[in-house]
Parts: structure tokens; C-alpha cells; sequence
């Protein structure tokens, strides 16, 4: 089970403790929410920084709604089981009366209610009927892609869902577990179904896009109904039927740019290169926002070359973590990142090109956790595919671009944003990535247009405008506010001990040390705009903010 009920240590403790008077303190409870007529649907999580983003986001649209807060619990299927035990369910029910814990900080911050969902026999009678008709029209993995209930596009959330549960590289619908899955999962589907039918929501706040976690958050979406998502302190983002991603609006991203006014353009564009700058001469982290660890993958460490010096065309294969959100950003021309790499290693046999392959760095951490799995899958594949090379995780991008490469694969990686900054070409194998709406990359829309462009690279003039790759990185990391909370991220970071010290109470008490009311105001004028504006994110036009 996801535990919500941790056992502290005395420091820990206080620390939660002062959090929670700050919080009693900081949103007093309304007159209006005893009058309420309707909810505001918050995640229940045991992440810190989210406790912190959501307390402000949920009274502000409570205040603005005249609605009361209620928590969901939303780690069912992918951290917990459908149907919990009877040990699971006490924990549950002694937290939430005592309000133990997580459940004390929820509801310091003026959540009303806390709930977790419970299937009953209708949503599995109906779930029983779902189901039948659709392993009847599951013929291979891209159907499971479009199973689509009442409106409701399901299928990339169960086929993620199953990767990263399973932590396996592709998905077989012959397989059990795979079938267990659909069906917990279209049981979780009418459950929130009768929710939502039954209750007045006035809006809906997640923490992720993908997964099981976004159920709910689809169905709010499907009903019109204002939906957002939280990612830690980071970003706030409005999900709609044409943006359900919680990485922003990519799909507009020109569009916000030419509504600037010149003089904001001209600075965006100028800071933008500075700090891809900084990125491809070996910085990384939040300091250039392509990355959340210190360890940049354009490091400045010469190994022993290993990409040989030859006539031919010399691609650069840089894969994905298999188990991680392979269809966050939409529709890919591949089933999966697996799906991805056995078509490039096939197309290895059929042409006279240099191929070689590069994991990320290793990284330190959280980001360990399924690192070692994509390592084991990409070595069976190079041991598969013999004409393609394996270069070590830490083999620096600056070695490689010296070395002549020539042409990038990814999906959706940053290196389609650093590579073109060295007039190197990256081709992607999905039609709508972050920067799809741009021309620094190729873009082919289906697997035919992948394979032909992989057969004339000799053919490839692509004309690289480097102002496109600075105003896109404007946009997506600079006019959206990542600072929105956290005014200064170099800061916390230090004062947490790191990416992964943020996830401790250390964050909790940098909070309470930086906290003013003058602070407070801020944020709820923020949030004020934020709403009042037709926009999908927090922008520095929300913020206020010079740069």
C-alpha cells in the first residue's frame, strides 16, 4: 500500500508539526465552506512540495467556487491494489478519523473530506461487460491504444500504467497480469464515473498526466470540468481535450510566442540562448531547467574514442527510460519507446550507416530506480542488432559532437533541442513532441515517413534557425513560471541537500523560514490572474516578473 501512516522521527515530527500550525494559521477556514454546493477534488499524496502547491491552489478556487475540498486518494492499480486488504483498510480508516499523518496535513490546509475509491458490485457487473467487448477487438498492442469508454481515451493509461507496474519494456495482451490490469482498471473507470454523475465538482487538481493517476482526471476533462495539474513546486497546468499533457500547451507554443510584445521577445530569446549555452559547455540542473540532477550529459570527461572515424553516415540512437510515460505527450507512430528501437535496429541491417546507442548518464538517486532495467533491455538489444555500438551512459555529448556524428534518433528527447544548436539534425519518432510545432527537427507522422527518411539521410539539408530553438525553450522553460512558488530553486535546493532532499521535511522547514504574508499575497494574486486569464499555465505575465 502507498504508505500515508510513516513512522517519524522526533525532528521529522516537529517539523510536520510546525507545518501544520503554519498551515492552521496561514488558511483559516471559511464560513462558506459549511454552505458549499459543490467540491473541489484534490490528490491525496505523501509528497511534500505538492502539500505546499496544492494548499494554495485548492483554497483559492475553493474561495473563487464556494466550494469545499475534498482529498481522493489516487494510487490505486499502479502503488496499490484495487480492492486493499482488511489490515490496509483499518490503517485507512484509523488515519483518516484521527486524521494520523499525511491525513493531519490535508486537512490543515481546509480539506474537508478524504476518500479512497471502492468499487462495488455494479462497477464490476458493468466493468464485466466492458471488458468482454473489448478483448473481443484486441487484436495487438495499438488497439489497447484506442479503447476509449463513454468519450474517455483510456488506452495510453492502461498501456503506460502496465509498462510501469510491470516494469516491462512492451506490452502483451496475452498476458495475465495485462488482463488483470484492463479489468481493475475499467472497475476504476466506473467508479469515478458514478463520482462525478453524482456529485457537483467544480474543478479537479492531479499531480500526473499518465497512468492510472490521470483517470479521473480524464473523466473531468470529458465533462467539461476545469482540470489541473500539479507537478511538485514546478508548474501548473490547465488539461483540456486538445492539451491533456501536464507539460503545457506545446501545441500553441507559436502562437503565445507572436502575442509578445518585442521588447519581452528580444530579452526571452537572448536569456534563452545564455542558458543553452550554459547547458551544451557542461552545465546541468535546474540552473538551465533541462535537467533536475547536477550531472549534465554534455560534461567535459574525455574517454577513449569509440566512435571510429569512417566514410559513412554516423547515427546517434538516444533511447528513453522504457517504463516511464512513453505516450505522455500524445499519439506516438510506434506503440512504444520498445516498439521504437527494434524498428531502428532492423533498419541497422538494411543500410550502410555507422549506428550507435547512448543510455543517459547515470544518475544518482530517484533517478536510479529504473535506470538498470533500460540498461538491461538496450544490451540485449545491442547484442541482438550487431551492427549497432554501445557507448557507456557517461560518454559526454560534447565527445560525440566532436567525434562526427551526424544524425540524432530520439522520441522526444532534449538532444532535439541541444543537437541542432551544432547544425546536427534530430529526427523524432513521435508526431506531436514538446516541439513539434517547430522546424529544428523532423517530424514524420507515420512509420513510413520514419523509414524513408532514415533510407535518404544522404538527401537531409535540414536548415536549422536557431532563434526557433530559443524561442521555444523561452516559452517552455522561461515565460512558464517554474518559480511561481519557489522563487529562487538554486536556493531550496541547497538548503534541502538536493533534487531528493525536497521530497524530505527539510522542505517543509525551508517553507516556514522564507514565509511572510507579504509572500502569501503574492501567491494569491498569482493564482488570481492565472485563473482570470484564458491561459493553460502559470506564466511570467502571472507573476509579474522581469527578466
Amino acid at each position: 500500500m502507498f504508505s500515508f501512516l510513516k513512522v517519524f522521527n522526533l525532528e521529522t515530527k516537529s517539523t510536520i508539526n510546525n507545518f501544520i500550525k503554519h498551515n492552521k494559521s496561514t488558511f483559516s477556514k471559511k464560513e462558506y465552506f459549511k454552505k458549499a454546493k459543490s467540491e473541489i477534488l484534490i490528490e491525496f499524496n505523501a509528497f511534500y512540495p505538492t502539500h505546499l502547491s496544492m494548499s494554495y491552489l485548492s483554497n483559492v478556487l475553493a474561495e473563487r467556487n464556494r466550494s469545499e475540498i475534498t482529498a481522493f486518494f489516487n494510487y490505486s492499480i499502479i502503488a496499490a491494489p484495487l480492492n486493499p486488504n482488511i489490515l490496509n483498510k483499518i490503517k485507512w480508516f484509523i488515519g483518516n478519523l484521527f486524521s494520523l499523518a499525511t491525513f493531519k496535513i490535508y486537512r490543515s490546509f481546509g480539506v474537508n473530506k478524504i476518500l479512497r475509491p471502492i468499487t462495488s458490485k455494479t462497477h464490476k457487473k458493468n466493468a464485466d461487460k466492458c471488458y468482454r467487448e473489448i478483448i473481443k477487438t484486441t487484436k495487438c498492442k495499438q488497439d489497447v491504444l484506442k479503447i476509449c469508454i463513454d468519450g474517455v481515451q483510456l488506452g495510453d493509461l492502461i498501456y503506460d500504467t502496465y509498462l510501469k507496474t510491470l516494469r516491462k519494456p512492451t506490452l502483451d495482451i496475452e498476458d495475465n497480469k495485462f488482463k488483470k490490469m484492463l479489468h481493475d482498471f475499467l472497475c476504476l473507470y466506473f467508479f469515478w464515473k458514478e463520482y462525478f454523475d453524482n456529485h457537483k465538482i467544480s474543478v479537479i487538481i492531479g499531480v500526473h498526466s499518465s497512468y492510472s493517476y490521470a483517470l479521473p482526471l480524464r473523466v473531468a476533462i470529458k465533462k467539461n470540468i476545469p482540470t489541473y495539474a500539479l507537478r511538485g513546486t514546478w508548474s501548473c497546468t490547465k488539461l483540456t481535450k486538445g492539451a491533456m499533457s501536464a507539460f503545457g500547451n506545446y501545441f500553441e507554443y507559436p502562437e503565445i510566442y507572436n502575442k509578445l510584445d518585442d521588447q519581452l521577445k528580444k530579452k526571452g530569446l537572448l536569456l534563452a540562448k545564455k542558458n543553452l549555452d550554459l547547458r551544451i559547455s557542461g552545465v546541468s540542473g535546474v540552473k538551465t531547467h533541462l535537467g533536475m540532477t547536477d550531472k549534465s550529459a554534455f560534461n567535459k570527461i574525455k574517454m577513449k574514442t569509440l566512435i571510429k572515424p569512417s566514410q559513412n553516415i554516423k547515427i546517434l540512437i538516444v533511447p528513453h527510460d522504457f517504463f516511464d510515460a512513453v505516450h505522455n505527450f500524445g499519439e506516438t507512430i510506434f506503440a512504444d519507446f520498445y516498439e521504437w528501437i527494434e524498428f531502428l535496429g532492423e533498419m541497422s541491417e538494411k543500410t550502410n550507416y555507422d549506428w550507435y546507442i547512448k543510455n543517459r548518464p547515470n544518475y544518482e538517486g530517484k533517478f536510479q530506480l529504473y535506470q538498470p532495467h533500460t540498461n538491461e533491455v538496450i544490451q540485449k538489444f545491442v547484442e541482438k542488432y550487431k551492427r549497432i555500438k554501445l557507448l557507456p551512459n557517461d560518454y559526454s555529448h560534447l565527445q560525440i559532437i566532436e567525434e562526427g556524428i551526424n544524425f540524432v534518433f530520439t522520441c522526444y528527447g532534449s538532444v532535439g533541442v541541444e543537437y541542432p544548436l551544432f547544425n546536427i539534425p534530430v529526427v523524432n519518432a513521435t508526431a506531436t513532441n514538446p516541439h513539434f510545432r517547430y522546424n529544428f527537427n523532423l517530424h514524420p507522422k507515420t512509420i513510413n515517413e520514419y523509414e524513408n527518411i532514415i533510407y535518404k539521410l544522404s538527401d537531409i539539408k535540414l536548415n536549422i534557425n536557431k532563434n526557433e530553438i530559443y524561442e521555444y525553450y523561452f516559452i517552455r522553460h522561461i515565460f512558464t513560471d517554474k518559480n511561481w512558488l519557489i522563487e529562487d530553486v538554486n536556493e531550496m535546493m541547497n538548503f534541502v541537500g538536493g533534487y531528493d532532499g525536497q521530497w524530505t521535511t527539510k522542505f517543509f522547514e525551508y517553507w516556514i523560514n522564507k514565509f511572510d504574508m507579504k509572500k502569501h499575497k503574492k501567491i494569491f494574486d498569482t493564482l488570481d490572474r492565472f485563473f482570470d486569464s484564458n491561459s493553460n499555465f502559470i506564466s511570467i505575465e502571472h507573476t509579474k516578473k522581469n527578466i
